[in-house]
């Protein structure tokens, strides 16, 4: 059965930049090489402590930010690099829902 969604080697590094110039120095790793596999009718659920990645993972895989490195698979065909207000291939498909309950879920 091949996955709904499919994650390889997914990675987002931020850059943090210091110095007058604010020249890129090191970058901070919120999420470095993330693979998953998840098939039809399963649920995902990202447990960890606060600050390690989880909600930044979520974006990634809903489009809402570009990935540093690493591919996203949807029903077997690779999502475009496109952020999602640029591109609607998992309009409909794909949902988050957070943690505070007073935020509504998104969609991508």
């Amino acid at each position: 059965m091949e996955p709904l969604l499919e994650v390889r080697g997914l990675k987002k590094h931020f850059p943090v930049r210091t110095g007058m110039f604010q020249s890129e120095k090191k970058s901070v790793k919120a999420v470095d090489d993330v693979t998953l596999h998840l098939n039809r009718g399963e649920t995902l659920g990202v447990v960890g402590e606060s600050g390690s990645g989880k909600s930044t993972l979520g974006r990634l895989i809903l489009k809402l930010l570009a990935p540093t490195a690493g591919k996203i698979f949807l029903k077997a065909r690779i999502l475009p690099t496109c952020l999602a207000d640029r591109c609607c291939e998992c309009a409909g498909t794909c949902r988050s829902f957070f943690k505070t309950p007073t935020r509504r879920s998104i969609r991508g």
